[in-house]
């Protein structure tokens, strides 16, 4: 599943992208409509730039650092997981194009049968979310989802241990019974109970050994 993160202009949001909305800049500062971001400002032929217009050029080289430098945050940190930045521009009024926004897409997906890779994942995947100086509301919207996964994956992970823990418990039951019935001249060569014994000890280094099996363990040393 793939999700975007960026700093996309208003109108051009589609879920689960998280934006920065800038909008186009308009040369008139007293009009507050937004323009569609590949739309361009009108530009002027004559050479010679208004004072407006000189304005409406600054704002949008300021933007277009900040964008770049937004998306350049998201793809940094996001790594093997973010894919190539895309931009949307605006063409201004001395005829050159300035990125007004943009996105990243990035892998949001949990890694199959694998609990722990997924947290490790999320971790990047909300990192390069928040990696930007001002993450947008749709950055910490990702942010959010990717936590959910990771919550989710860090619920089963105590799941494995159990079944390790089981394994563990099972083993050693084997054990026991492979010295019980060499002590009782049962049908079991004292090779296996040997290696049974050896297998136990070399747990034991590792975890307290039960009382019981070690007084069994000292009946045949």
């Amino acid at each position: 599943m793939l999700g975007a993160i960026g700093s996309v202009t208003a109108g051009s949001l589609f879920p689960p992208s998280f934006t920065r909305g800038t909008g186009p800049v308009n040369a008139a500062p007293q009009q507050n409509t937004l323009q569609n971001a590949s739309s361009p400002s009108k530009i002027n032929t004559t050479g010679e730039l208004t004072d407006a217009e000189k304005a409406q050029v600054e704002e949008l080289k300021k933007i277009d650092r900040e964008v770049r430098a937004h998306e350049q945050a998201h793809k940094n940190v996001g790594g093997q997981y973010a894919g190539s930045i895309s931009y949307e521009y605006q063409v201004g009024p001395d005829g050159q194009r300035y990125a007004v926004g943009g996105e990243v897409p990035i892998d949001v997906s949990p890694v199959e049968g694998d609990p722990e890779a997924t947290v490790r994942k999320m971790e990047i995947v909300i990192a390069a979310a928040l990696a930007p100086a001002e993450p947008s509301a749709q950055d910490r919207a990702v942010a959010a989802q990717a936590r959910n996964i990771k919550n989710q994956a860090q619920a089963e992970i105590p799941s494995q241990a159990e079944e390790l823990q089981q394994a563990d418990e099972e083993e050693t039951s084997n054990i026991v019974l492979d010295i019980q019935e060499f002590i009782n001249g049962e049908d079991v060569s004292a090779q296996n109970a040997l290696i049974g014994s050896n297998a136990y000890q070399t747990q034991g280094q590792q975890q307290k050994p039960d009382p019981v099996i070690t007084s069994i363990l000292s009946l045949i040393g």
